[in-house]
């Protein structure tokens, strides 16, 4: 067991997963807090009927129920009309004036495997190599069968599970893909025919190593929290309810501060540099400024401490913002190539403690560090509402 806590707690209208190692936050994930009200979110699974057929963009609008519009992506669905009932799930929840973004080639996951409808074989993580991935898919396929319908594909994860607790959740999985599949042939539209599990049970469930403490201050996610530790034994150890309303959770743990720092452009580094970070629809820049760290010239020892501090702070900016997609880190020149390689080695150690897959391209000729992260779920920064205030230098 670590000594990493997970604290999870609600601000602006904001569920926030915060994990924090050495009274940092390390990573920071955030959903909209829906209270009561009826909505769906990324990995519900919904029986839905078609309200407008789109076709210059090849793509339909569904009503989901309760005023609730969606946007599906007709590819291989070409033959859909109007009032036809689909069985589709959620992939975005819906951000300001975008609709939700739904797909009919509906998957559900475990800790091991993830199954998938309208695909077929096996795929597996990049991350399991060498005679683990022989072994893996092996042991999936005797488990498959004749089975042509569903594709499975082999997480991260399964390198620690036994080959028995691959086989249970395979066949868990596999019901649960059956009973879709037959409730789907009775359900009226607008009706939920599986609930995801809620991302901050999905991230405990999916940490390498179990944290010392959990800690939440709504309700609803302790009770939540207790149903998927089992009620019992030593695991319920693990929980805490927190009900001190003259200290708020976010303030005794670092969460507020955090966010705080999502909202800001500019973030200053214990050794005088500085980070500058924009974001465009196309990337995301992040420059390296030596600010207070040196004058005119700079030492060739203080432009390596400099780097080696902005790559681990740009690693974690990148992991509590939710950035994803092409990401550019824009270093302060390096002429030694020893140096050049002891930088990229410390990115690319920081990049491997990402729960998120991420890759390390190239260090071009002008010292950009180019790298790309996979696209999961939405910028955090995005979730906050936008009358919120702001502290200076922010977005």
């Amino acid at each position: 067991m670590s000594t990493d806590r997970v604290v999870i707690t609600e601000y602006e209208g904001v569920i926030l997963t915060a994990l924090i190692r050495e009274g940092h936050v390390f990573d920071l994930m955030g959903r909209a807090y829906t209270g009561d009200k009826k909505c769906f979110i990324p990995g519900d699974i919904v029986r839905a009927k078609v309200s407008e057929i789109q076709k210059n963009i090849n793509a339909a609008f569904l009503k989901m129920g309760d005023g609730m519009k969606a946007f599906m992506d007709l590819e291989g669905y070409e033959d859909l009309k109007c009032e036809d009932e689909i069985t589709v799930q959620v992939i975005k929840e819906p951000i300001r004036e975008k609709e939700m973004l739904v797909t009919p080639d509906y998957s559900v996951a475990g800790k091991y495997l993830a199954f998938s409808k309208g695909k077929s074989g096996i795929g597996i993580s990049r991350r399991i190599d060498g005679d683990d991935r022989k072994r893996l898919k092996k042991t999936v396929k005797g488990l498959m069968g004749d089975d042509t319908c569903n594709g499975v594909v082999i997480r991260t994860n399964a390198l620690e599970a036994s080959d028995e607790e691959i086989a249970e959740e395979f066949r868990s999985l596999k019901g649960t893909m059956d009973m879709i599949e037959e409730k789907s042939s009775y359900t009226v539209p607008f009706k939920k025919l599986y609930s995801e599990t809620p991302p901050e049970i999905r991230y405990l469930r999916d940490m390498k190593d179990k944290p010392e403490r959990v800690i939440t201050d709504i309700p609803e996610v302790f009770n939540g929290l207790q149903d998927f530790y089992g009620g019992s034994g030593d695991d319920t150890d693990l929980l805490k309810l927190y009900t001190d309303d003259n200290l708020p959770l976010r303030k005794l743990y670092p969460v507020e501060a955090a966010l705080n720092e999502v909202r800001c452009r500019v973030i200053h580094l214990h050794g005088g540099g500085n980070l500058v970070i924009d974001i465009t629809e196309a990337l995301t820049v992040i420059d390296v400024n030596s600010g207070k760290s040196g004058g005119r010239s700079l030492k060739k020892e203080t432009v390596l401490k400099t780097n080696l501090e902005a790559v681990r702070e740009a690693a974690r900016q990148i992991r509590i913002r939710n950035l994803s997609g092409i990401i550019l880190i824009d270093l302060i020149n390096m002429e030694s190539g020893e140096d050049r390689k002891t930088v990229i080695d410390e990115l690319k150690a920081e990049l491997l403690k990402d729960r998120v897959r991420s890759a390390f391209v190239d260090l071009t000729k002008l010292g950009i560090a180019e790298l790309t992260r996979e696209r999961i779920d939405v910028p955090l920064v995005s979730l906050l509402p936008m009358g919120a205030k702001r502290a200076s230098g922010t977005f």
